[in-house]
Protein backbone atom coordinates (compact mmCIF):
# COMPACT_ATOMS: atom_id res chain seq x y z
CA UNK A 1 0.00 0.00 0.00
CA UNK A 2 1.79 3.22 -0.97
CA UNK A 3 2.55 5.91 1.81
CA UNK A 4 4.23 8.56 2.12
CA UNK A 5 8.02 9.06 3.38
CA UNK A 6 10.91 6.83 3.07
CA UNK A 7 10.87 3.82 5.73
CA UNK A 8 14.30 3.41 6.05
CA UNK A 9 15.31 6.97 5.79
CA UNK A 10 15.14 9.42 9.06
CA UNK A 11 12.93 9.19 12.07
CA UNK A 12 10.83 11.96 10.62
CA UNK A 13 10.39 9.93 7.31
CA UNK A 14 9.43 6.72 9.04
CA UNK A 15 7.38 8.61 10.97
CA UNK A 16 5.48 10.20 8.11
CA UNK A 17 5.39 6.56 6.43
CA UNK A 18 4.05 4.78 9.25
CA UNK A 19 1.15 7.54 9.99
CA UNK A 20 0.20 7.44 6.22
CA UNK A 21 0.27 3.93 5.96
CA UNK A 22 -1.70 3.63 9.11
CA UNK A 23 -4.53 6.05 7.75
CA UNK A 24 -4.91 4.57 4.65
CA UNK A 25 -5.50 1.34 6.37
CA UNK A 26 -7.67 2.26 8.68
CA UNK A 27 -9.47 3.68 5.43
CA UNK A 28 -9.88 0.82 3.18
CA UNK A 29 -10.96 -1.33 6.73
CA UNK A 30 -13.76 1.52 7.18
CA UNK A 31 -14.57 1.44 2.68
CA UNK A 32 -14.42 -2.60 2.63
CA UNK A 33 -15.53 -3.80 6.18
CA UNK A 34 -18.82 -4.82 4.90
CA UNK A 35 -16.99 -7.23 2.49
CA UNK A 36 -14.49 -8.92 5.38
CA UNK A 37 -15.18 -11.68 7.77
CA UNK A 38 -11.86 -10.18 9.87
CA UNK A 39 -8.80 -8.88 9.87
CA UNK A 40 -5.10 -10.12 10.57
CA UNK A 41 -2.96 -7.65 12.36
CA UNK A 42 0.42 -7.70 12.68
CA UNK A 43 3.34 -5.51 14.93
CA UNK A 44 4.70 -4.49 12.18
CA UNK A 45 4.57 -1.31 11.37
CA UNK A 46 4.27 -0.93 14.74
CA UNK A 47 1.21 0.61 15.22
CA UNK A 48 -1.07 -0.77 12.34
CA UNK A 49 -3.29 -2.62 15.50
CA UNK A 50 -4.55 0.83 15.89
CA UNK A 51 -6.67 0.79 12.54
CA UNK A 52 -7.91 -3.13 13.29
CA UNK A 53 -9.06 -1.84 17.09
CA UNK A 54 -10.54 1.26 15.76
CA UNK A 55 -12.67 -0.77 13.03
CA UNK A 56 -13.37 -3.40 15.71
CA UNK A 57 -14.80 -0.84 18.08
CA UNK A 58 -16.57 1.22 15.00
CA UNK A 59 -18.03 -1.68 13.27
CA UNK A 60 -17.42 -5.06 15.11
CA UNK A 61 -15.01 -6.19 12.94
CA UNK A 62 -13.01 -8.77 14.68
CA UNK A 63 -9.21 -8.72 14.42
CA UNK A 64 -6.63 -11.45 15.05
CA UNK A 65 -3.04 -10.37 16.47
CA UNK A 66 -0.05 -11.86 14.97
CA UNK A 67 2.72 -10.60 17.34
CA UNK A 68 5.91 -10.38 15.95
CA UNK A 69 7.78 -8.10 18.71
CA UNK A 70 6.45 -6.29 21.31
CA UNK A 71 6.30 -2.81 21.57
CA UNK A 72 7.59 -0.71 23.42
CA UNK A 73 9.49 -3.35 24.80
CA UNK A 74 12.07 -4.18 21.78
CA UNK A 75 12.13 0.01 21.63
CA UNK A 76 13.36 0.15 25.25
CA UNK A 77 15.13 -2.87 25.29
CA UNK A 78 17.46 -1.60 22.23
CA UNK A 79 17.26 2.04 23.61
CA UNK A 80 15.52 3.97 21.83
CA UNK A 81 13.31 5.19 24.49
CA UNK A 82 13.41 5.41 28.19
CA UNK A 83 11.30 2.78 30.12
CA UNK A 84 9.78 5.64 32.33
CA UNK A 85 9.14 7.42 30.18
CA UNK A 86 5.25 9.51 28.90
CA UNK A 87 5.77 7.56 25.78
CA UNK A 88 6.55 4.67 26.98
CA UNK A 89 3.62 4.36 29.26
CA UNK A 90 1.21 5.32 26.72
CA UNK A 91 2.73 2.98 24.70
CA UNK A 92 2.27 0.24 27.19
CA UNK A 93 -1.37 1.10 27.96
CA UNK A 94 -2.42 0.65 23.71
CA UNK A 95 -0.49 -2.28 23.53
CA UNK A 96 -2.56 -3.71 26.11
CA UNK A 97 -5.07 -2.62 24.57
CA UNK A 98 -4.71 -3.90 21.45
CA UNK A 99 -4.30 -7.25 22.90
CA UNK A 100 -7.11 -7.09 24.96
CA UNK A 101 -9.62 -6.10 22.19
CA UNK A 102 -8.20 -8.98 19.77
CA UNK A 103 -10.40 -11.75 18.94
CA UNK A 104 -7.21 -13.76 19.71
CA UNK A 105 -3.27 -13.73 19.65
CA UNK A 106 -0.67 -15.86 17.88
CA UNK A 107 2.73 -15.78 19.08
CA UNK A 108 5.97 -16.70 17.59
CA UNK A 109 7.35 -19.39 20.31
CA UNK A 110 6.62 -19.69 24.24
CA UNK A 111 9.07 -16.69 25.42
CA UNK A 112 6.73 -14.64 23.05
CA UNK A 113 3.63 -16.51 24.80
CA UNK A 114 4.63 -15.67 28.55
CA UNK A 115 5.38 -11.55 27.75
CA UNK A 116 2.18 -11.59 25.82
CA UNK A 117 0.47 -13.11 28.75
CA UNK A 118 2.26 -10.85 31.32
CA UNK A 119 0.52 -7.80 29.55
CA UNK A 120 -2.69 -9.30 29.82
CA UNK A 121 -4.78 -9.43 33.38
CA UNK A 122 -6.23 -12.05 34.68
CA UNK A 123 -9.44 -11.79 33.62
CA UNK A 124 -8.91 -10.86 30.26
CA UNK A 125 -10.12 -14.17 28.01
CA UNK A 126 -8.18 -13.80 24.51
CA UNK A 127 -7.07 -17.25 23.25
CA UNK A 128 -3.32 -17.20 22.97
CA UNK A 129 -2.05 -19.50 19.75
CA UNK A 130 1.69 -20.48 19.54
CA UNK A 131 3.86 -21.07 16.70
CA UNK A 132 6.62 -23.08 18.05
CA UNK A 133 9.89 -22.53 16.28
Amino acid sequence: MPAWGDARGALWQRAMNGLTFLLLVGWRLWRDHRELYGVISTTNPPLVGVAACLIQWLVGLPYLALIHDLYPDVVIRIGLLRPDSLLASGWARLTRLLLTRAAGVVVLGRDMEQLVRSKLNAATHVPVTVIPH
